[in-house]
C-alpha cells in the first residue's frame, strides 16, 4: 500500500490518498515512484439535511398535483385539485421553499 500526502507544504488540511496494491490496478504508470507529487483540488460539499428532505417532499407533491391536473380531480368547492384520498393538492410554484424547508425537524 502506497500513501501519499497532497497539498502544498504547511498546509493544516492535507489530503492522503491510499492506493491498494492488491486491487489488481497498476498505478505506477500514474505514479512512477515514492517520491511523486499529485496534485488534487478539492470541492466543499455540504449537505443539509433539512433541504434534501424538503426538496424531496416537495418532488411527491409535484407528482400528486399533476396527476391530479391530469386525472381532472378539480374539487370547484374547495376551488382545488384532490388527491385520490381527498387531500388537498397545490400548484408548487405557489408555495415559498425556504419556508417549506423550516417546517422539516431538525436532526439531534
Amino acid at each position: 500500500m502506497k500513501q501519499i500526502e497532497e497539498g502544498p507544504a504547511g498546509d493544516k488540511s492535507r489530503a492522503l490518498a491510499m492506493i491498494h496494491d492488491d486491487e489488481g490496478f497498476n498505478w505506477n504508470k500514474y505514479i512512477p515512484d515514492e517520491g511523486s507529487t499529485i496534485v488534487a483540488t478539492t470541492i466543499p460539499v455540504t449537505f443539509n439535511r433539512e433541504r434534501a428532505i424538503a426538496r424531496l417532499k416537495m418532488n411527491k407533491l409535484e407528482k400528486s398535483w399533476l396527476d391530479a391536473k391530469r386525472a381532472n380531480r378539480w374539487d370547484a368547492e374547495k376551488e382545488c385539485y384532490l388527491h385520490p384520498q381527498g387531500n388537498i393538492l397545490t400548484d408548487l410554484s405557489t408555495i415559498d421553499f425556504e419556508a417549506f424547508v423550516k417546517t422539516i425537524p431538525a436532526e439531534e
